[in-house]
């Protein structure tokens, strides 16, 4: 049985992004890793690691998630290096959250802020 059909366009979006030099920061609804021992189900994507794995293979570090709605920041350590799953909050939700992301060459940092606990990737 092949690739489906979501995972064969993935790859086809990140050889090109390879191919262009591009940097790829990617944004997911559901997180691509636990943020959470007790909030997990239905919150984390069913076939993370497939999407995990790929983003490994191309060089994917930071992957911008919302569904559990918390200020957070995890991290899969994988084969060739680590990926940040970056949760943000909620414009719908009082009080406002917000985070920074910069990106400069060699370089990714991200703040969150002022409720996230200051955690920085």
């Amino acid at each position: 049985m092949g690739a489906s059909p979501p995972k064969r366009w993935l790859e086809r979006c990140l050889q090109d992004a390879e191919e262009a030099g591009a940097t790829v920061i990617s944004a997911t609804h559901h997180n691509l890793v636990d943020h959470s021992d007790r909030i997990n189900k239905n919150y984390t994507l069913d076939n993370a690691q497939v999407v995990l794995d790929l983003y490994d293979r191309y060089g994917v570090v930071v992957n911008l998630s919302g569904h559990i709605h918390v200020q957070s920041i995890a991290a899969s350590q994988r084969e060739n290096h680590g990926i940040f799953d970056i949760a943000t909050s909620s414009l719908a939700v009082y009080t406002n959250q917000y985070g920074q992301l910069t990106v400069e060459p060699g370089k990714i940092v991200g703040l969150l802020g002022p409720n996230g606990s200051g955690k920085t990737t």
